[in-house]
């Protein structure tokens, strides 16, 4: 009878539910300030926090911070019972130090994905609370935003929804969901534009105008991720303007728009090339500049140099793709590497989340339908495309020219594009059942309380 209940419930009320639980056990196992870069993130955050409530924002030019909420917890990559036990107590400690201290962070200027964190931390503060409720009432209202935009999400979707179940509940999803980072925003909001997009071009019940609204707010959602991650997301702006096109427009203009685009794309290639051969045969047409990697204390790559050498930076890529792929495409998009990546899981999990991705993207036999071949494409291309974007950024970035990968990477940028490359394996060819595919779902759910008994295992199994 409970059983029968539980598989009636519709599927984005359990991922709501599944997700909140699980965010919150990994805000228990993942220690603040652990997850990548979440000393910055907390630093934005608590800017913000400091305005909301009239107080110094920066001191020496640096973003304040109570002493305790500064001081109590500290980056840390050694993962032990230890650690956990520290941690678990330090949650209801008393604050005892409100005076506001530098943190050595800088404001940066793309601020409001961090709003919902500062308030949970603005609460925190009004109430006295100690640093672990402050810290985490920040962690708690993203944690509540992500869940609740991907249950929206899979509500939208009418096709692919055991696939984004999927994705969002993997390890570096729910991790990533629920930490301070702006990762929250731009996964949140690009699986909602990619549900919306979905069921505009494949519902035949909706009206114009419900069309038009929905066009206008994924505009303004690709406009929100926009200036996230060097703007690595930009053709977002796609699929809006994909849906216009697909409905508004008569089929001579679609291949009008068509073939020019295909003029577009061969003259850029063209061009391309001979903006190649001429740099090469004028290599003082763009004079060949180097920056420094602060991390490596070395030189570092600038576009100017990336232009003088493309061969070595082709070769890199080859390098890194050949050596890293696993790492890059798979450990840490699965998340089998949490917190500053060196909490690591068994590889077993890689593969059977690997096999729920397979089986949750292949075309369910009862379902009559399917994805267009303009959508896959469209898919690919902005898979493609945003994967090279971000393998551009941090060699610009991050790697130094004595580097012979891309460094910087992890497989946490590509989640908002996940569910483009993984839907491309769907087709009417290789079909499961509907029965097998439903469940991908209670095993993904299995999967993570698995993941749950692992990161205790692991601190457990390593105390000191």
């Amino acid at each position: 009878m409970i059983i029968d209940k539980l598989k009636n419930i519709e599927l984005h009320k359990k991922y709501a539910f599944w997700a909140v639980i699980f965010g919150i056990a990994f805000s228990l196992l993942i220690p603040l300030r652990t997850v990548p870069d979440e000393p910055l993130h907390i630093a934005q955050a608590y800017s913000i926090s400091n305005q909301l409530m009239g107080t110094k924002v920066n001191i020496n030019g640096s973003v304040a911070e109570r002493s305790d909420d500064f001081t109590n917890y500290e980056y840390t990559d050694h993962y032990s019972w230890d650690l956990y036990v520290k941690y678990w107590k330090s949650l209801l400690s008393p604050i005892e130090n409100e005076t506001m201290v530098p943190t050595g962070q800088k404001e940066i200027s793309t601020r409001y994905p961090y709003v919902l964190a500062a308030l949970g931390i603005t609460i925190g503060r009004l109430f006295h609370a100690g640093t672990g409720i402050t810290l985490n009432l920040g962690r708690l209202f993203n944690l509540l935003f992500f869940a609740a935009c991907g249950a929206l999400a899979l509500k939208l979707i009418p096709f692919g929804r055991e696939l984004l179940f999927v994705i969002l509940l993997l390890p570096m999803t729910i991790q990533q969901g629920m930490s301070f980072s702006y990762d929250v925003m731009v996964m949140a909001l690009s699986f909602l534009i990619t549900a919306l997009f979905i069921r505009d071009n494949m519902s035949e019940n909706l009206t114009k105008k419900q069309i038009v609204k929905s066009v206008v707010i994924q505009f303004i959602l690709a406009a929100l991720i926009f200036p996230i991650k060097s703007h690595a997301y930009v053709l977002f702006f796609l699929l809006p303007v994909y849906t216009l096109i697909h409905h508004f427009l008569n089929a001579e203009t679609k291949r009008k728009i068509l073939i020019a685009v295909r003029i577009f794309l061969l003259l850029a290639v063209v061009a391309g090339i001979i903006f190649w051969i001429f740099t090469a045969l004028h290599p003082s047409f763009i004079p060949e500049k180097t920056s420094y990697v602060a991390w490596a204390k070395e030189d570092g790559y600038t576009l100017s140099y990336v232009l003088h050498h493309q061969l070595k930076i082709m070769y890199a890529m080859f390098l890194t793709l050949n050596y890293k792929f696993d790492y890059y495409f798979v450990t840490t998009v699965i998340g089998t590497a949490l917190g500053p990546l060196t909490l690591p899981l068994p590889n077993s999990l890689n593969y059977v989340f690997l096999v729920l991705l397979v089986l949750a993207s292949l075309h369910n036999r009862d379902q009559e339908i399917k994805l267009s071949r303009n959508i896959k494409i469209l898919f690919f291309w902005i898979f493609i495309v945003t994967v090279l974007a971000i393998f551009l950024g941090m060699i610009i970035a991050w790697t130094p020219i004595s580097s012979n990968y891309v460094l910087g990477i992890q497989g946490r940028y590509f989640l908002p594009v996940l569910f483009m490359a993984w839907i491309l394996l769907d087709s009417p060819k290789v079909t499961i059942s509907e029965r097998l595919k439903e469940k991908v779902v209670p095993a993904a759910i299995i999967m993570d309380i698995i993941t749950v008994l692992f990161i205790l295992g692991y601190g457990y199994i390593y105390r000191i």
